[in-house]
């Protein structure tokens, strides 16, 4: 994967551990690219799962309802 192999890059070179100077070099730039490309993935997969789990929770809203008055169970914290 190449945002591992960047990652790697910049550990080994100090200087590029400085954003402001780490994002001037193609390094830099391939590393963005490499971290946008897994934030779009990540932010889809999240998206996915929210909606899945939104349709999933309207058809037992039912039974939910009954016995727990719509109130979300908390832990108990102390």
């Amino acid at each position: 994967c190449r945002a591992c192999e960047v990652v790697q890059f910049k550990a080994i070179r100090p200087w590029h551990w400085i954003y402001f100077i780490s994002r001037l070099t193609p390094v830099g730039f391939q590393f963005n690219a490499a971290l946008k490309t897994i934030h779009n993935f990540t932010d889809q997969v999240i998206k996915d799962r929210k909606s899945e789990s939104s349709k999933h929770n309207e058809a037992n809203t039912g039974v939910d309802e009954i016995y727990w008055n719509g109130k979300r169970k908390l832990a108990f914290l102390d």
